[in-house]
């Protein structure tokens, strides 16, 4: 790996962490920003086929070079939904002054690492000769050493879920009833900004429940069925919701998943068997943590309430 060329062509070649940390949630969404910066020396060029070689890498105790795709992984693009780890652990180094010849990549590197990983990554570049050039030698000695963090699990105490009677209206033999609950972080600075769908799809009824309400002792009285529905809805862009004669505005508050429960009173109609269809998301938080909830009926469906899945 070692070029002598290497220190004839380039004046400065580094690698920095330029985000707050330098550590990262292992959940394979968080990023951490790495920085590779580049300067030729004067009468040498850097052109664009050279600087798209450049790649992070780590060496393995035999010396040999590993690019980060596998439970190390960098991308080229930032992905804007996460933000970077809160707390720092080896503070993101300066990036050097720049000249009119400096040139720099940035790559945004996640982890499935166990916790507590400590990856030291290098940056590799390819010269005119054919040959690779990778900053762990001579002068350009440089390096960044990433951290990985257990992924974030809470439990449910740490969710709210709140419950907003909408509508309500009498129908022909019976009325009808319907709230919007919303679930969100108790953490202010923590908000829900995807929800992963494993079980029944967003917007479908996954819970139905039917109450036989006549007095036991009017055996031979009017039916009062109370017929329960349950929805959940995938965290998205605002949207309205159309059932039932009703108009219900899904998504209104940032950072949190919607749910309906629907009631319907009917006389002189039986009940029927409860049906429960499997209602299981992933909600990631802005650091990338997935939090599996499962979606259960309360008060014999006149509620709705969850657990924390697996």
């Amino acid at each position: 790996m070692s070029n002598p060329q290497a220190y004839l062509w380039l004046r400065r070649f580094r690698v920095d962490i330029t985000s707050h940390s330098n550590r990262v949630y292992a959940n394979g969404h968080q990023e951490v920003e790495v920085t590779v910066t580049v300067e030729p020396r004067e009468g040498q060029s850097l052109d664009d086929q050279q600087m798209a070689s450049i790649s992070l890498v780590q060496i393995d105790d035999q010396g040999q070079l590993h690019h980060l795709d596998g439970e190390l992984f960098a991308l080229d693009e930032r992905d804007p939904r996460f933000e970077y780890h809160s707390a720092s652990g080896f503070l993101p180094a300066t990036l050097p002054s720049a000249s009119r010849q400096t040139r720099r990549r940035r790559f945004y590197v996640s982890s499935t690492r166990p916790g507590g990983s400590l990856d030291t990554v290098y940056a590799s570049i390819w010269m005119a000769d054919g040959e690779r050039f990778v900053s762990n030698e001579g002068f350009f000695r440089s390096s960044v050493t990433i951290e990985s963090v257990p992924p974030l699990r809470l439990g449910k105490e740490h969710f709210e879920l709140l419950r907003d009677d909408v509508a309500a209206q009498p129908l022909e033999g019976g009325h009808f009833d319907l709230d919007l609950y919303t679930l969100g972080f108790k953490d202010p600075n923590l908000r829900i900004i995807e929800s992963r769908c494993y079980a029944t799809p967003s917007a479908s009824e996954y819970y139905e429940g039917y109450v036989d309400n006549r007095p036991a002792l009017q055996l031979g009285g009017p039916y009062r069925a109370d017929s329960f529905f349950h929805y959940a809805f995938a965290v998205g862009p605002t949207f309205t919701w159309r059932a039932y004669g009703e108009q219900v505005v899904i998504n209104r508050t940032p950072g949190t998943m919607n749910f309906i429960r629907v009631l319907n009173v009917d006389y002189d109609k039986p009940g029927y068997p409860e049906i429960r269809r499997i209602s299981r998301w992933g909600l990631l938080d802005q650091q990338g943590n997935e939090h599996i909830i499962e979606m259960q009926p309360a008060a014999k469906g006149n509620l709705i309430d969850f657990r924390i899945g697996q």
